[in-house]
């Protein structure tokens, strides 16, 4: 459902997402993102989200996928980068979440344009 990778030599955070998030999954997702949240300094890292196996969501779900948009902004990445889903919903999705909520970062094809 979720992974998160430190890159400490390139300043990179890699998070990567797949498969149907419920709220018991976005719950701990939330809850593993602020503990490795704490681990680095957002202001020198670039973050990358990769959510290209991300399965639609719920309309019930928008809310909190808002909220982790807010939360990546929030934190001080010096760059965010968004990688499109495969699934046409779902990046859909995403980038409509992205406009409501003023998102700052780019969305990118694939991880090799964040290298």
């Amino acid at each position: 459902m979720f992974r998160f990778k430190k890159d400490l030599i390139n300043k990179k955070f890699i998070i990567t997402v797949w498969g149907f998030y419920n709220e018991k999954v976005a719950k701990d997702f939330m809850t593993a993102y602020n503990k490795e949240i704490l681990l680095i300094k957002p202001k020198e890292y670039i973050l990358i989200v990769d959510p290209t196996d991300l399965v639609t969501s719920r309309q019930e779900m928008l809310p909190i996928l808002q909220g982790c948009f807010k939360f990546y902004m929030k934190d001080g990445f010096k760059k965010i980068y968004m990688i499109s889903p495969k699934s046409v919903t779902s990046d859909m999705q995403l980038k409509k979440i992205a406009k409501q909520t003023n998102f700052t970062g780019k969305f990118i094809k694939d991880i090799s344009e964040a290298i």
